[in-house]
C-alpha cells in the first residue's frame, strides 16, 4: 500500500515523498506550503487507515452513514473497508460531485468541529433526558423554524379563507401519520398548497381525524370556520369502502349473468376484477386501467348517486367563470346560483350589488385585452390582482378566490409522504412525532424558509420572554 500513498513536493510535479521519509516527530518535518498544492490534503481529511485490516476508512461517511448502499463505494469506504490500491480512481468516485453524500458528511463535519460540537451523545434515544448538543441544538432549531414558517403560511392566508387537504399514510415503523395542507390565494392572486404538518394518530377513523385537525387548528390559533373546501382522498377509508361496494356489485351482475345463462361458469372464471390504480411513471399500467374502465363501465356509472345534484350544480356553476374563448361561458343566472351555495361569504345586500356588479365586470375584462388569452381561473385570479381589477370588482373577486379554494386532487399531500421518506428512514427511525412534523416543514417548504429573514427569527426570540437586551 505504501508505494501508492506518495506525497509530491512543491519543487518538482516529479520528485516523489515516501511516507517512510516523513519524520514521526512533528517538529522536524518540513512545513504544509512545502508540498504541491493539489497534494497538501487531497484526502487527509476524511481517509483513515486500518493496520490490523490493510483497508481504508472515510470518517465523515462512517459518522453521517446513508443507507443507501454501493453508491459512491459507500460500503467499501464505511464497512468492508477499502483495500484496492492499484485502483486510486476509486477515492475520486467515493468523493463524487458537489453534492454527493461523501461531501454533505464533510460538510456537516466541518460545521461540527467550528462550533465545537459534539458528534455523538451517549443516548439518543426518545427517552434520553440528554442527547448531546448536536440532536439537541438540532431539535431546537427545527421547532423554531417550524413556528416562524407556519406563521409565514398563516400571513400568506391573510385571515381568508381556505380548503384543507388531508391524507394518511404510514412511516417506516408502520405509523399512521396524517398529513395536512392549506389551499388558498394569496395576496397576489396565486393558488397555493401550503404543508402544515404532520400528525400521529391511532386510526383512520372520521372521529380520530376531527380531533387532530380540531388540535392542529387550537395550536396555530386557526378558526375551522374559514375552510370552504375539503379534500381527504382515502384518509377516512373511503376509497376501501368504495372498492367493497364496486366488488359487490360486479359480483351480483356476475350472479345475474350466470342465472340467466349468459355467461358459462369454470376453473379460473368470473373472478373478481377491480380498476387498478394506474402508476405515475409506468405509463403501461394507464392502458391496463383505460382497458378495465372500459370492461366495466357499467358497473363504474352506477357511482353517479355519489355526485349528488348539489355537486353537479356546483360544477356547472364554476365554469360560467372561465375566462377561455373570451369568457365564452360566461352566465350570470349560474353565478348568482353559485353564490347561493355560500350563504355566509355574501350578505343579501351584497348579494344585490354581485348581480350588478357582474355587468360591469364582464364589459371591462372583455374589452381589456390582456385578458383575451387566459387558460384557467388561476391565470383570472393573478391578472385581476395585478391590473387592480379585483378592487374594482370585489365581490367577483371573492366568489373567485371561493372558487379557487376548492381542493380539486390531493397530489400535494402525497407528495408530503414522499418527502417524508428522506427525513425518517430506518437509520432515523426513532424520530419522534413532533419533531418529524418541524423537519417535515422545513424540509418541503424550503422556498418559505429560506425567505425567512434574520431579523424575523430575532423578533420571535425578542418576544418569546422578556429579555434584558433587546436582540
Amino acid at each position: 500500500m505504501e508505494k501508492f500513498l506518495k506525497r509530491k513536493s512543491a519543487s518538482t510535479s516529479e520528485t516523489e515523498s515516501n511516507l517512510d521519509d516523513l519524520p514521526w516527530d512533528p517538529a522536524k518535518r518540513k512545513k504544509i506550503l512545502e508540498y504541491h498544492p493539489n497534494k497538501r490534503d487531497e484526502y487527509a481529511n476524511w481517509l483513515e487507515y486500518s493496520v490490523s485490516k490493510d483497508k481504508a476508512f472515510c470518517l465523515c461517511c462512517y459518522l453521517f452513514r446513508d443507507d443507501i448502499q454501493k453508491q459512491g463505494g459507500n460500503d467499501a469506504f464505511v464497512t468492508e473497508g477499502f483495500s484496492s490500491w492499484n485502483k486510486s480512481e476509486r477515492l475520486a468516485i467515493h468523493v463524487g460531485a458537489m453534492n454527493s453524500f461523501h461531501n454533505i458528511a464533510v460538510k456537516k463535519c466541518d460545521s461540527l468541529m467550528k462550533q465545537g460540537l459534539s458528534f455523538r451523545a451517549h443516548d439518543e434515544s426518545v427517552e434520553s433526558d440528554n442527547k448531546g448538543n448536536f440532536k439537541q441544538l438540532l431539535k431546537y432549531t427545527a421547532e423554531q423554524n417550524e413556528v416562524v414558517v407556519v406563521k409565514s403560511i398563516i400571513e400568506e392566508i391573510d385571515h381568508g379563507v381556505f380548503g384543507l387537504l388531508v391524507d394518511e399514510s404510514a412511516d417506516v415503523l408502520h405509523k399512521e401519520q396524517m398529513a395536512v395542507v392549506f389551499r388558498f390565494v394569496d395576496k397576489i392572486g396565486t393558488i397555493k398548497e401550503r404543508f402544515i404538518g404532520v400528525v400521529h394518530v391511532r386510526d383512520t377513523s372520521s372521529l380520530t381525524l376531527k380531533h387532530a385537525i380540531d388540535d392542529l387548528f387550537a395550536k396555530y390559533g386557526l378558526s375551522l370556520k374559514n375552510i370552504r373546501g375539503q379534500g381527504y382522498d382515502g384518509a377516512i377509508g373511503s376509497s376501501y369502502k368504495r372498492k367493497d361496494k364496486f366488488q359487490e356489485i360486479y359480483r351480483k351482475e356476475i350472479e345475474k349473468e350466470i342465472n340467466d345463462g349468459e355467461i358459462s361458469t369454470g376453473k379460473g372464471k368470473n373472478q373478481d376484477r377491480s380498476l387498478p390504480r394506474p402508476a405515475a411513471t409506468r405509463w403501461g399500467s394507464h392502458h391496463k386501467t383505460l382497458f378495465r374502465l372500459v370492461e366495466l363501465f357499467s358497473i363504474v356509472t352506477k357511482f353517479n348517486d355519489r355526485f349528488t345534484e348539489v355537486n353537479t350544480q356546483l360544477l356547472i356553476c364554476m365554469a360560467s367563470l372561465s375566462p377561455t374563448s373570451s369568457f365564452k361561458q360566461f352566465d350570470k343566472d349560474k353565478l348568482m346560483k353559485l353564490v347561493e351555495f355560500y350563504p355566509d361569504d355574501f350578505t343579501s345586500v351584497e348579494r344585490f350589488s354581485l348581480e350588478q356588479q357582474f355587468n360591469i365586470y364582464i364589459d371591462n375584462v372583455k374589452e381589456d385585452k390582456r385578458f383575451s388569452n387566459l387558460k384557467s381561473l388561476g391565470d383570472l385570479s393573478r391578472l385581476m390582482v395585478e391590473t387592480q381589477k379585483h378592487l374594482a370588482h370585489p365581490l367577483v373577486y371573492r366568489l373567485l378566490k371561493l372558487v379557487l379554494t376548492l381542493p380539486v386532487a390531493t397530489e400535494t399531500v402525497e407528495r408530503c409522504f414522499s418527502a417524508m421518506k428522506f427525513v425518517k428512514t430506518t437509520s432515523r427511525n426513532r424520530i419522534g412525532d413532533q419533531f418529524l412534523s418541524d423537519c417535515l416543514v422545513c424540509f418541503i417548504e424550503k422556498e418559505l424558509f429560506e425567505s425567512v429573514t434574520n431579523e424575523t427569527v430575532m423578533k420571535r426570540f425578542q418576544t418569546m420572554a422578556q429579555r434584558r437586551v433587546c436582540l
